[in-house]
C-alpha cells in the first residue's frame, strides 16, 4: 500500500530526534509511502538524521512576525491534499486544527481541549502520561496505534554518520571519553 503520511511535531530539535523510532516504523510498515514531517526551523535539523524522511515542512520561528496560531493555519492550508494521514504528536488545539486544514483523511493525536473535533483517531491519555511518568518517545509511539504499527516501548532511532562520530570524538578527546556509537 502506498500512502502519504505527515508527523506533524512543532517543537524544538529534541521533540523530532524523540520521534525517530516512528519514522523508522513507519517506513518498516509502509515501504512505498511518502513520509513527511511537519515542524519548525528549530526542529528541522534533527531531520537530516532520520533517513526516512522524504519531506520536511516547516513553520520559521524566527521570522520578524511570527504568529504560532496564524502560521499554524497557514501551514495546514498550504499542504491541502497533500497528505492521507497525518499524526498530530504535538498536545495543542492550533495543531490539531493544522492537521485538520491539510485535508487528510485521517488525523490522530490526542483528545483533549477540543482537539477530538478536528482529528478522526483519537488516542487518549493513560494515568502514567498525565504524570510523565513514561519517556516521550513512547508517549510519540502511542499514536501509531490507530495504524496498527504501536509496540510497547518502541527504540528511539538516530542515524549519526561517520563524519558525525569523529567530530564528537574530537570534542571528547578534551574530556578522556571516546563516543563509539
Amino acid at each position: 500500500m502506498s500512502e502519504r503520511i505527515a508527523v506533524m511535531i512543532l517543537g524544538p530539535l529534541g521533540d523530532v530526534i524523540n520521534t525517530s523510532g516512528i519514522f523508522k516504523k513507519i517506513r518498516k510498515n509502509y515501504p512505498n509511502s511518502e513520509i513527511s514531517i511537519i515542524t519548525t526551523n528549530r526542529g528541522v535539523p534533527a531531520t537530516k538524521g532520520i533517513p526516512e524522511i522524504d519531506n520536511v515542512y516547516f513553520i520559521d520561528k524566527s521570522k520578524p512576525n511570527y504568529n504560532k496560531n496564524l502560521d499554524t493555519i497557514k501551514l495546514g492550508l498550504s499542504l491541502r491534499n497533500k497528505f492521507d494521514t497525518v499524526i498530530v504528536l504535538d498536545n495543542s488545539l492550533r495543531c490539531a486544527i493544522g492537521a485538520f486544514l491539510t485535508g487528510a483523511k485521517h488525523r490522530i493525536g490526542r483528545g483533549r481541549e477540543l482537539r477530538e473535533l478536528f482529528l478522526t483517531d483519537i488516542i487518549p491519555y493513560k494515568k502514567e502520561e498525565k504524570n510523565g511518568e513514561i519517556h516521550v518517545s513512547e508517549h510519540y509511539a502511542r499514536c501509531l496505534k490507530p495504524l496498527g504499527l504501536y509496540e510497547e516501548n518502541i527504540d528511539t532511532y538516530f542515524e549519526f554518520s561517520k563524519e558525525d562520530e569523529n567530530r564528537v570524538n574530537e570534542l571528547l578527546k578534551t574530556k578522556d571519553v571516546v563516543y563509539t556509537g
